[in-house]
């Protein structure tokens, strides 16, 4: 239905009218969807790649503390995010970069940055509003990782460490080609 009404000019008073590729043509040389298109594309090329990263190592160190009180509740913190609503966690961010908190301009002072700033040049937007997301969905993914992580056989890790391999060759020539297809 959706795609019918893309083709016609349609409002709810009036019956459609059919206005062929013409509504298309006006979306495509509109010059606010084409920002919008680079700013979606700049913060999904920001924010995927710093997820995954994020999540897998994550994810390896709360498999090697799975069983510590530190590690089962790291688990439920990073969990605490994704299952906020957006609602609440974009009313949390904004309370942050009006910076209208003393404890927040401190913290913030702490890295010479004006919290109220993060939002106020198109370059600074795009990174914190990827580095937002990134906070928002971390937890979900490192659970889907952390599974796949403990799914993992201890043998393999136990024939490297027999091996001489340290904790970097471990992770990068077992943990992470065994979490292809996960990743994938």
């Amino acid at each position: 239905v959706a795609l019918y009404y893309s083709f016609t000019k349609y409002n709810i008073i009036a019956p459609a009218e059919f206005k062929g590729l013409y509504n298309y043509k006006k979306l495509l040389s509109d010059t606010k969807f084409k920002l919008c298109v680079m700013n979606t594309l700049k913060i999904a090329a920001i924010s995927v790649p710093t997820q995954m990263v994020c999540s897998i190592a994550l994810a390896a160190v709360l498999a090697a503390r799975q069983k510590s009180i530190i590690g089962k509740i790291a688990k439920s913190a990073l969990f605490i995010p994704f299952l906020s609503s957006s609602a609440v966690c974009g009313t949390i961010w904004r309370a942050i970069l009006n910076g209208g908190s003393p404890a927040i301009r401190s913290l913030f002072g702490i890295f010479g940055i004006d919290p109220t700033m993060l939002l106020g040049s198109s370059a600074s937007a795009v990174v914190t509003v990827s580095l937002i997301s990134v906070w928002k969905n971390m937890g979900y993914y490192t659970i889907i990782f952390l599974g796949a992580v403990m799914g993992i056989s201890d043998g393999y890790y136990d024939a490297a460490k027999v091996d001489g391999a340290n904790v970097w060759k471990r992770f990068t020539r077992i943990t992470l080609p065994l979490l292809k297809p996960t990743l994938i």
